[in-house]
């Protein structure tokens, strides 16, 4: 796996793990809720990069 995928595939996991738990503390309507579904989203939208370029990185390997 090239490492800059690498990276990104654990940056996004961060994100996903850390503004997943954040959601269970924060209350809804606050501007700390906001920031964590934003978190989240980034998180999801980064492992949906990364997890694409981690398969066709593998067969080309094959």
């Amino acid at each position: 796996m090239l490492p800059v995928v690498r990276a990104v595939l654990g940056l996004a996991s961060f994100f996903v793990v850390g503004s997943a738990l954040m959601l269970l503390v924060v209350k809804p309507g606050t501007g700390e809720f906001v920031i964590t579904v934003f978190s989240l989203a980034i998180g999801l939208a980064l492992g949906a990069v990364a997890i694409p370029l981690i398969r066709m990185n593998g067969r080309h390997h094959h």
